[in-house]
């Protein structure tokens, strides 16, 4: 079907492309390019990194809805997880993308409206413009 280009001879990749598919293999190409422990050592770092990103994700909301609910956070993070599995099990990775797509919208115009009102509540653009200009705050090298 396509180019089999494999991990030895394109080193940067890490990975095997066959057609249009990409199998990435990133423990194993480790292994090949520099030995076993280097790969039990990416390994662990990847399972580390992917156990701290679930208990910040887990968290996250969960703290919202102490606050704002009442809800206990254990009750709260064990309800989210069970929710997302759920629905990632039912609908699959697809019906995952379009909810991320459709969040992003939701975030960009909430982000929209919050610049717009805000531009209304000082006076408009030009007084914003004006304000950020006499407090430095428009030069590129200025991070103060």
């Amino acid at each position: 079907m396509g180019e089999v280009i494999e991990p030895k001879s394109q080193p940067w990749m890490g990975c095997k492309l066959t057609g249009y598919r990409a199998e990435l293999e990133t423990e194993k190409y480790l292994a090949l390019r520099f030995s076993k422990s280097v790969q039990v050592l990416g390994s662990v770092i990847f399972i580390l990194q992917m156990i701290l990103y679930m208990a910040v994700v887990l968290y996250a909301p969960a703290i919202a809805l102490n606050q704002v609910m009442g809800i206990d956070l254990l009750v709260s993070i064990l309800a989210i997880g069970l929710i997302c599995t759920f629905y990632t099990a039912i609908g699959g990775l697809k019906a995952v993308m379009w909810t991320d797509a459709f969040q992003m919208v939701i975030v960009f115009a909430g982000v929209l409206a919050v610049a717009v009102k805000g531009m209304q509540e000082v006076g408009g653009f030009d007084v914003v413009w004006e304000t950020a200009k006499n407090g430095s705050k428009l030069h590129a090298d200025n991070f103060v």
